[in-house]
């Protein structure tokens, strides 16, 4: 197996206690697949217990680790939307 580069950056800007937007790049050296990644996120935060968010673009598949979980991601292309409502 040949080894290979692999990127991440993420610029965002939090305008608190509500907004927050980010815009992201990610690329890859693996031949397997596509190099280059570009997406955009927008999330509003009603309160502390609710909020919403959009992705869009790019995002390369693979082993993602966040918040001390780790599971595989397939690969994803288009636009998303997420919402959280806690009670």
């Amino acid at each position: 197996a040949t080894p290979w580069t692999e990127l991440q950056q993420l610029v965002g800007v939090d305008y608190a206690p509500h907004l927050t937007a980010g815009a992201g790049f990610e690329y890859t050296g693996n031949p397997q697949f596509p190099p280059t990644y570009f997406y955009g996120t927008l999330g509003y935060n009603f309160d502390s217990s609710s909020n919403v968010s959009i992705f869009a673009g790019q995002r390369r598949g693979g082993l993602r680790c966040v918040s001390g979980v780790c599971r595989v991601y397939p690969p994803f292309e288009g636009v998303r939307v997420d919402a959280t409502i806690r009670f």
